[in-house]
């Protein structure tokens, strides 16, 4: 009688481990567009992938305080602001920047700004956050619909 224990128990084991296994493989993200959860990918209609938003970081002051040089803005340059065929205008959308550190981590995100003709917006860094400037690793620009 032990063995068919035995038997009942690897076999149980068995099935609870496939079944494991298929839920790990369907916690896998797809960045395909819509709301992102993990990672970043370009989701904006407008924005060729070949052209992207160009970024750069303007610090303040030395700030005794922090002993630090805070983040005051961000320029996006080189929003497209020409409807093709294959991607319409960036113009009236709204962009923001999110400034991350060297493991990916969100240090600071920008209010929106709408975006002109010009394609070039700059978008200020929240005073409250007392972002310094040397941690900035890299940002992304997000254009969004609102």
């Amino acid at each position: 009688m032990p063995d068919n224990r035995r038997k009942s128990a690897a076999i149980a084991l068995a099935v609870i481990g496939v079944a494991g296994l298929s839920l790990a493989s369907a916690s896998n993200l797809s960045l395909s567009g819509g709301t992102i959860q993990a990672g970043s990918t370009n989701v904006s209609d407008c924005q060729p992938s070949a052209s992207p938003v160009g970024t750069r970081l303007t610090a303040g002051a030395y700030d005794a305080g922090a002993k630090a040089f805070l983040a005051t803005s961000v320029t996006l340059t080189g929003i497209n602001t020409t409807a093709t065929a294959a991607n319409p205008s960036c113009v009236g959308k709204q962009a923001q920047a999110v400034l991350l550190d060297g493991s990916g981590a969100v240090l600071a995100t920008s209010g929106k700004v709408q975006i002109t003709a010009s394609g070039t917006v700059d978008v200020a860094v929240p005073s409250t956050t007392s972002v310094d400037a040397a941690k900035v690793a890299s940002i992304s620009a997000v254009i969004s619909d609102s």
